[in-house]
């Protein structure tokens, strides 16, 4: 069984990430143009999510984070003058997660123990360095899965609205923790030739419930 204090609290903390929720996706100008790789004003078309999109697992909560000491992306043999961003088709090796030295969103704690699990998939540039850059960063789709729930005691009743009500909160904790959890995550930068470059991406970041 669980608490309805903990639901409460899992709520109140979600309001207070909305707003962070809400700018997120509102950061990628609407275009319907497809022009140049060197255009960063382009859409990029339509894509197969099972070749463009990776997976992400969360780090559980309570896990201390990895290293976030990566390598620099520059070296003698690769440079990093292009400042266009790029699609995954206009690149010799795509951007990736360098899993070994980047941070991972942290579970939230509250959805964790109530057994919530849910995925974002979002889409960003990343920089030559590999680092997501989070003014382009448009929140796709965040999907939450409540199959789990425990049955709710105290006050808040097992409804279809509350169920509602708290899937929503937990879209917005979810968001807040990709949201967070970005800026210190590290990727391997695209590649063109000897240069490292610019290219818009798309992941998925799981969070499964144990």
């Amino acid at each position: 069984m669980i608490n309805s204090s903990l639901i409460r609290q899992m709520m109140a903390a979600a309001m207070l990430a909305a707003p962070l929720a809400l700018s997120a996706q509102k950061t990628t100008p609407d275009t319907t143009r497809r022009s140049s790789p060197g255009d960063p004003t382009a859409k990029p078309p339509a894509a197969d999510s099972s070749r463009q999109t990776a997976s992400v697992p969360a780090r559980p909560a309570g896990d201390s984070p990895a290293s976030n000491t990566a390598p620099s992306a520059t070296s003698s043999a690769i440079r990093s003058e292009d400042t266009a961003v790029h699609f995954q088709s206009d690149v010799a090796t795509p951007a990736g997660l360098d899993a070994a030295h980047s941070a991972r969103p942290e579970y939230p704690k509250d959805l964790a123990e109530a057994h919530i699990a849910g995925s974002v998939r979002a889409r960003f540039v990343v920089d030559t360095a590999g680092r997501a850059e989070m003014g382009s960063l448009k929140i796709l789709a965040v999907s939450v899965d409540v199959s789990r729930l425990p049955p709710v005691t105290g006050v808040i009743a097992d409804t279809a609205a509350n169920t509602r009500q708290i899937t929503d909160a937990s879209k917005r904790l979810f968001t807040q923790a990709v949201q967070n959890a970005l800026p210190k995550m590290h990727f391997f930068a695209a590649t063109v030739g000897d240069r490292h470059v610019r290219q818009l991406v798309e992941e998925q970041f799981n969070f499964t419930a144990r």
